[in-house]
């Protein structure tokens, strides 16, 4: 069995956008690249895989290069590109929104850089006791020259991408981000420490250059010793069918057996076109080897525009292979839509298609031999029993009453 070390697996993780950056030939989208891994073909035959096809259903672009970049101003709008000055224009005007957003802009004098990025690496340090949550990097109220960087991506797209929804995807950018797509003042997001996404369907230009602008404020501070700046992960630009899963929008849990394994899976499913579409929802499971070894189809619903609908399936895998430290057996879910009686096929994003899997190797593992132990054990305490204390720890501990946890509470009643 080979072994990995942790920085084998930091090292795996920063170059596989680059590897499948660089295996295939640019598209439309030079030099954004294709990252194939997210496209897949349909299932050619009940026992084996076919080869995948570009652009079926989903397509999932790297946008991390031929970006150019700018330090802007956090006190004066002459030297932040105007930003909130009447001449930039305003929020309420839409088509006209920062000069730096139209393709005339000339940014001849802005830097050229790829991502990630973080402009601090190249600040000077400077002895202020008030910078220890910055790495001791100027930045922060006292350093307006510093704190805002504006960074700009021209790229064009197909004119067949008419009709797709286009969605950017930022995995991170410290910390307040302001996102202006082709003169459209489009949203911001806070928070330096999340992923977040923009659908721009409503403002492409296919067969036309498209601008990409953002403005990142990094005076906020989460209070680390180094928190860094900028756009310091990976963009993603997604073209979808506007019938879709959601984004993480599919869950699977699994409950094995001695002789086999109880799969139900929830797929949730989303029309974002403007009519209606009649759609059904056909689930395959792989098995290691890449064998096809159990298949769903779900009845047929019509789901409205602007609507969605949960389809909810079970498939029994027999005899599985299980998944141990030893043999990481890992084992797929593909997922085809029928829209209109057209076969999509729905290859999952990086973001859910391990939590599928994860999810049938964490309920596996448990069935499997392990030899290894924590190198940490954690003391456990004890409470004499009778004392209220005990009682009190079999309740729930808290109860949020947050979107996010009633989804979880929603999904864990499902599992």
């Amino acid at each position: 069995m080979k072994t990995f070390s942790r920085r084998d697996v930091l090292v795996s993780g920063l170059l596989a956008p680059a590897v499948a950056a660089t295996a295939h030939a640019l598209g439309p989208i030079d030099p954004a690249v294709h990252a194939s891994s997210e496209v897949s073909g349909p299932l050619s035959a009940p026992a084996s895989l076919a080869s995948p096809l570009p652009g079926a259903g989903r397509e999932r672009l790297l946008l991390d290069f031929g970006w150019t970049f700018h330090f802007g101003h956090a006190d004066d709008p002459a030297k932040d590109f105007g930003y909130g000055s009447a001449a930039a224009g305003n929020f309420q005007k839409t088509g006209s929104f920062m000069p730096a957003g139209s393709t005339s802009f000339s940014d001849a004098d802005w830097q050229r850089i790829d991502l990630p990025h973080d402009w601090t690496v190249e600040l000077p340090f400077k002895n202020d006791p008030d910078l220890q949550s910055k790495g001791f990097y100027p930045l922060g109220r006292k350093y307006p020259e510093n704190r805002i960087g504006w960074y700009r991506r021209i790229f064009a797209l197909p004119a067949e991408d008419a009709g797709k929804r286009i969605t950017i995807e930022f995995d991170g950018a410290y910390r307040e981000a302001t996102v202006v797509f082709s003169g459209f003042y489009i949203g911001q997001h806070s928070g330096g420490y999340d992923s977040f996404s923009f659908d721009v369907s409503d403002f492409i230009n296919p067969g036309r250059p498209n601008v990409l602008l953002m403005r990142v404020d990094a005076t906020g501070s989460n209070r680390w010793f180094y928190e860094g700046v900028g756009i310091y992960r990976h963009v993603w630009l997604v073209k979808t069918h506007p019938a879709q899963i959601k984004q993480w929008g599919t869950l699977v849990c699994s409950e094995v057996r001695p002789n086999g394994a109880k799969l139900s899976i929830l797929s949730e499913v989303e029309n974002r076109g403007n009519a209606a579409s009649n759609v059904r929802v056909i689930s395959i499971i792989v098995d290691p080897s890449g064998l096809a070894v159990a298949k769903d189809v779900s009845p047929s619903a019509v789901i409205a525009a602007a609507d969605q609908r949960d389809y909810r399936q079970e498939m029994v895998v027999s005899r599985p292979t299980l998944w141990s430290l030893a043999e990481r057996n890992m084992y797929k879910l593909l997922t085809e839509m029928q829209v209109d009686g057209k076969a999509i096929v729905w290859p999952s994003s990086p973001a859910s298609m391990p939590s599928k899997a994860k999810s049938m190797e964490i309920r596996s593992r448990f069935n499997a031999p392990s030899r290894y132990r924590s190198a940490c054990p954690r003391p456990r305490r004890t409470i004499p029993t009778g004392q209220p204390s005990a009682r009190r720890l079999t309740a729930p501990i808290l109860q949020s009453t947050s979107p996010t946890s009633e989804m979880s509470a929603s999904r864990s009643r499902f599992c």
